[in-house]
């Protein structure tokens, strides 16, 4: 199984709606990995809150099969983490996540 992580991790609205989230979308739709995570990260968790369009576009990858997790520690600090469940965002400790990832010879781990 090839797998893909996402570390999600701009808040800039260009690199967003470009590249984040069509690229997440368009690996998992078009089998370019089995499995897709995408792990929302630091700033990218406060223009998931304030862009009503980046959510729906988060829920949308939640509605392909794309694994969705956010950040915990991010999350409490700047107050997203009631809004990210919400969207059916897993918001848990991802250091293990992000470093099990990144040993594995199964996983690409890109960051946007």
């Amino acid at each position: 199984m090839n797998k893909l992580l996402i570390l999600w991790k701009t808040d800039n609205d260009i690199d967003i709606h470009n590249l984040v989230l069509p690229y997440a979308s368009n690996a998992y739709k078009k089998q370019w990995f089995d499995q897709v995570t995408v792990l929302i990260w630091g700033a990218s968790q406060k223009r998931v809150l304030e862009d009503k369009m980046i959510s729906e576009r988060v829920r949308d990858l939640k509605t392909q099969g794309i694994r969705v997790v956010a950040c915990k520690m991010c999350a409490e600090a700047i107050h997203t983490s009631d809004y990210l469940k919400g969207l059916s965002v897993e918001v848990v400790y991802t250091g293990e996540l992000l470093s099990d990832a990144l040993k594995a010879t199964d996983t690409e781990v890109v960051t946007f």
